[in-house]
């Protein structure tokens, strides 16, 4: 699988840089289970206050996982979110 750089803009000043292939446990989630958890992570991204944002960045990412019995991706923050 091929490393996707994504590049969103945070509070129109600032860039963040996503390379979601690095994630934990994003390989193993199906095409249309990733496009999911990057539009959401996306869009959760842009809501953040900045003194929260250092928090949930990419890197901070513990794992994902898809839950079938939710039928939701789960995302494990090392802060324990």
């Amino acid at each position: 699988m091929k490393d996707s750089l994504v590049r969103i803009n945070i509070f129109h000043r600032r860039r963040v840089d996503i390379v979601f292939a690095g994630i934990p446990g994003y390989a193993k989630l199906f095409k249309e289970q990733q496009t999911l958890f990057e539009n959401t992570y996306k869009k959760h991204m842009k809501c953040f206050r900045t003194d929260k944002l250092k928090y949930y960045t990419s890197d901070r990412i513990k794992s994902i996982r898809w839950s079938e019995e939710e039928k939701a991706v789960k995302v494990y923050f090392e802060n324990g979110d």
